[in-house]
């Protein structure tokens, strides 16, 4: 998917699997531009601060669904719907 988007956006946060954010770092090495959403004292991404992040370039949004070291569910029907 980065391949057909060159210097694209992407939207991830700062809890997300070392997979991802060690993918999306990679990806910036190579003129992606990546945005990490900080979560709020519960653990939670809002569908606003993921609606505020998306811009035309934006080919990707990752947010993890469950997060498996804070237990915390993240609203992913919600943040779905502003993608």
């Amino acid at each position: 998917m980065a391949d057909c988007n060159p210097n694209g956006h992407i939207v991830t946060t700062m809890i997300e699997h070392k997979a991802i954010l060690n993918t999306c770092k990679w990806l910036e090495e190579h003129g992606y531009t990546v945005t990490y959403l900080e979560p709020d004292e519960r653990g939670i991404i809002t569908p606003d601060q993921v609606d505020d992040a998306i811009n035309e370039n934006t080919f990707l949004v990752s947010v993890m669904a469950a997060n498996n070291e804070i237990g915390v569910i993240e609203p992913i029907e919600e943040i779905g719907k502003v993608c």
